[in-house]
């Protein structure tokens, strides 16, 4: 991949990450102005519904207290009969108003509906629903009652009932009956189903949390709604709010605004709420849309500059570099002449003025390498990783009496003795594994074979032609990588060795004979050998000391081996004194023993004897001591008998003395 692609990518990349990063944030800022302007437009179209809703809720609870004025209870009602214009009176309020599903009277004093436009609860108690009976009372108490949502009848339809006290004519403290109504739901249902906008969803929630009117799914209507709704959009309170959260089915993301009921003038409100909600996704289509027509507009300028870009890299930079790119291909293949054109001042000019200085100094250096390859004694061979040969110094070509163009290009193996099958098993042969472990191999004996077949003794060094093979060749086990020969003829040197060798030898003979007083001569002049003839001096030197020191150890060992002897002599001696006197001393102990055997037998008689009485002492002296203890014990009785006496004699003395004393004192 040239340079002028991976720029086209890096660019476009860029322009294609800053459209995506433009579009973004473009979009974001248009969603965030219109979140802020659709929650605002809705949360007042909420308020004003729920003000429609209070307005219409105020118009019925205006109604009830109007029919309750207009009906003359008391000229209607005497002697317990209804007459047909009280029926009509009620009727005629039904028919003038569509806003009501029932109207009906209650009597005070009977506590029943004496007329109503539901003709089935004439006659009923008002109790007679549990739903009337807080509506009556409140009536009762003067006060214009509004409940909650309440579904009635068989159907269990909506409805909300309002009541109203009549009052008397002659004393408008008194309350002779109630007019109670049931409002017709529809009204309020029409309201919120009369929405134009079709895709927005409105509720509307009672106290209770019940939903009681929707214009979407009718399916959770006097249900409660989910947890989450409530929690996040049915908290308490009179504040109105928007919020973003699921929507009342929990099926997508909207926008939903609450209004609570605050009532209209005398009419107080339910505490009901309306929630109006919109999809998100509907919500922000002008913020796509106007983001689409934004891009549409930048995507045509990002990219005409992009390219307008490329065409001044291309001009500036890319061309350059291909020109200065071809000039080193050239320079590489060996056309040394070449250099690179300086067009400007820039750091392409900086470039190409430090390629040529580099040009210039790879001349010098390969000028020097050259003359140091031809002139070096010993031979030299390049390979290539093909196994083939890529160079040899002239000292190779005389060695092995080539000329040059006969050996480049050749097999590795042609100047090899060694019989391989390829030039991997022929390095192998030379000790590869340790090129393998990154080192070189040095002075490794071998033999290279001349033009004629003669074979020649080498001294063989292998090493890598730069770190880059070495290290490719620590990775792979397979490739050949690019080698250095260096080998170094040992013809001259064995003939030098057998001349050294024929001086050496004479002395050797003799210091193997014991004379040491011949010395190897060091030449003055330093060659291969001076090292080994220096050291073979040394050994001579050391050979002489070590044989003065034997002659010195041996008269020692004479004076200690006659020193020996006489000490020997000497324990000799002392071993037969000591012999005699053990044998001496051996017979008096056998005389001891049988002396003190014989002791030791009549003192065991003498404690046999001793034992014998003591037995007979001790049966006496037993059978003495159990009759002693006999007359112990009978002993014991008498006095244990005497002084159990003498306790009965004192208590009987003791009572005596008391009768005494009691006689006493009667006299």
């Amino acid at each position: 991949m040239n340079l002028l692609t991976k720029l086209t990518i890096i660019l476009f990349s860029f322009a294609i990450f800053l459209m995506v990063i433009f579009g973004y944030s473009f979009f974001e800022m248009t969603r965030l102005v219109l979140h802020e302007s659709s929650s605002q437009n809705q949360l007042e179209f909420a308020q004003t519904t729920m003000l429609r809703i209070d307005e219409k809720m105020y118009g019925r609870y205006l109604d009830i207290q109007d029919f309750a004025n207009c009906f003359p209870l008391e000229d209607f009602v005497f002697d317990d009969v209804i007459p047909k214009k009280a029926q009509d009176k009620i009727d005629g309020f039904l028919e003038n108003s569509e806003n009501w599903d029932a109207l009906g009277v209650v009597d005070r004093k009977t506590g029943s509906f004496i007329v109503s436009t539901d003709r089935g609860e004439i006659g009923k108690k008002v109790y007679g629903g549990l739903e009337n009976k807080k509506v009556y009372q409140e009536a009762l108490a003067g006060n214009v009652f509004v409940s909650d949502v309440l579904l009635v009848g068989e159907n269990g339809l909506p409805t909300v009932i309002f009541s109203a006290p009549i009052k008397s004519k002659k004393d408008e403290q008194s309350i002779v009956g109630v007019i109670i109504g049931r409002l017709s739901w529809s009204v309020v249902d029409r309201i919120i189903k009369d929405d134009e906008d079709m895709l927005r969803r409105i509720h509307l929630f009672a106290k209770d949390e019940t939903m009681i009117s929707t214009n979407g799914d009718r399916e959770y209507l006097f249900k409660k709604p989910k947890e989450s709704f409530i929690v996040e959009v049915l908290y308490p309170g009179k504040q109105a709010i928007s919020v973003v959260t699921e929507s009342e089915e929990g099926t997508f993301k909207a926008l939903v605004s609450r209004a609570p009921q605050l009532g209209y003038l005398e009419y107080k409100g339910n505490d009901w709420n309306l929630i109006v909600e919109t999809p998100l996704s509907l919500s922000f289509i002008p913020a796509y849309e106007n983001t689409r027509k934004v891009l549409i507009f930048v995507i045509p300028v990002v990219f005409s500059t992009v390219l307008f870009l490329l065409l001044v890299l291309n001009r500036f930079i890319t061309s350059p570099i291909k020109r200065l790119t071809k000039t080193a291909q050239k320079i590489a293949n060996g056309n040394m002449v070449q250099r690179a054109q300086v067009r400007s001042k820039d750091e392409i000019g900086h470039l190409s003025q430090s390629f040529n200085l580099m040009t210039d100094s790879l001349v010098r250096v390969s000028g020097y390498v050259e003359n140091i390859i031809k002139t070096m004694p010993m031979s030299l061979i390049v390979m290539d990783d093909q196994g083939k040969i890529k160079t040899v110094n002239e000292a190779t070509l005389r060695m092995l009496g080539y000329k040059k163009k006969d050996l480049l290009g050749k097999d590795i193996k042609t100047v090899f003795v060694t019989p391989t099958a390829n030039t991997r098993e022929l390095l192998k042969k030379l000790g590869l594994e340790k090129l393998t472990k990154g080192k070189h191999l040095e002075n490794v004996r071998t033999h290279l074979k001349s033009k004629d077949g003669e074979q020649i003794r080498v001294d063989l060094s292998v090493g890598f032609l730069s770190e880059k093979e070495k290290a490719e060749e620590n990775k792979s086990d397979t490739q050949i990588p690019p080698l250095i020969f260096i080998t170094k003829d040992l013809r001259e040197l064995t003939y030098y060795a057998y001349k050294r060798l024929n001086k050496i030898t004479p002395i050797l003979q003799k210091v193997a004979m014991g004379d040491f007083s011949q010395s190897v001569e060091v030449p003055k002049e330093e060659d291969e050998f001076t090292e080994h003839m220096i050291a073979i001096q040394i050994m001579i030197d050391d050979f002489r000391e070590m044989f003065q020191e034997l002659q010195n150890n041996s008269e020692d060992l004479k004076i200690h081996n006659k020193k020996l002897e006489e000490v020997s002599e000497e324990l000799k001696k002392s071993k037969e004194g000591l012999e005699k006197k053990v044998s001496e001393r051996t017979k008096e102990l056998e005389k001891t023993k049988i002396e003190l055997e014989k002791k030791v037998s009549e003192r065991t008689s003498q404690l046999f004897d001793l034992n014998k009485n003591l037995e007979d002492e001790v049966q006496k002296r037993t059978i003495e001591l159990k009759s002693k203890l006999i007359e112990l014990k009978k002993f014991n009785k008498i006095a244990i008998g005497r002084e159990l006496r003498m306790i009965e004699l004192k208590e009987e003395i003791k009572r005596l003395k008391g009768i005494i004393n009691a006689f006493e004192s009667q006299l």
